[in-house]
């Protein structure tokens, strides 16, 4: 690294130390699903699935006909929900979206392409 980038690097590590702890790490990065915060629905029922995907509004209880998956799933769905609300309230955080698929991408650091899972493309080595 030449002088003028390790001063900058310096720079930003000083000023990245006074940003405080609302900058923690970032926990999405590494979302470990459990049934306290998603819902598994890769044994849905396929019509209700259908209808879901097609972005339809499609109730929990079309996706989900077992009795014991419906169960834990609408006490996922409440928790989320109340999360989703205590954010929105006391921090004004927007948050409750849904997302599904994989997203990957290349980078290039020191001339060698890599192949970058979504929770990282950092410059060492993974």
């Amino acid at each position: 690294m030449t002088s003028g980038r390790t001063a900058a690097a310096e720079r930003v590590a000083s000023w990245v130390k006074t940003l405080g702890q609302g900058t923690g790490a970032d926990t999405t990065l590494r979302f470990a699903p459990s049934t306290s915060n998603s819902i598994d629905i890769t044994h849905a029922n396929p019509s209700g699935l259908a209808q879901f995907l097609a972005g339809r509004r499609t109730r929990l209880s079309t996706l989900l006909h077992d009795a014991d998956q419906f169960a834990v799933a609408k006490r996922t769905a409440r928790a989320l929900d109340a999360k989703i609300d205590e954010l929105w309230d006391e921090r004004g955080i927007d948050v409750g979206y849904l997302a599904a698929g994989v997203a990957n991408w290349r980078a290039t650091h020191e001339g060698a392409a890599r192949r970058c899972p979504p929770r990282s493309c950092s410059g060492g080595s993974s």
